[in-house]
């Protein structure tokens, strides 16, 4: 069975010299993307989604479980383990959230999104 996954609405991406660079524009935490991540990152921006044929697949699975990626899989009764997709970093939290980088809309720029409220 295939599972699709799209990017998550709330992160901006670039790679330069073959490394993929994630940030999370409402938490702050960035992510440098491990090759097989990398490779799904990169279908999902040129396509608008990636699709795995398998739903238990590590990588997608710790980028969907992170949310840097929109879809459903089977998460099964464990957490996938994040470091076959991605290192996370938040040293850089405070200065990400007071001045996010993101694309410049109607509104202007800089436009400070709320902070998220975790139920």
């Amino acid at each position: 069975m295939r599972v699709v996954c799209a990017l998550a609405p709330a992160v901006i991406s670039d790679t330069l010299e073959g490394d993929t660079i994630v940030i999370n524009v409402q938490t702050g935490a960035y992510y440098t993307l491990t090759p097989p991540a990398s490779r799904l990152w990169a279908q999902a921006q040129a396509d608008g989604a990636c699709e795995v044929d398998d739903l238990t697949d590590p990588v997608l699975r710790a980028l969907v479980e992170e949310g840097l990626l929109v879809g459903e899989c089977d998460g099964g009764s464990t957490a996938a383990d994040s470091s076959v997709a991605f290192s996370r970093f938040t040293d850089m939290e405070e200065l990400l959230l007071a001045d996010p980088i993101h694309e410049v809309d109607a509104e202007g720029w800089p436009v400070l999104k709320p902070p998220v409220v975790e139920a």
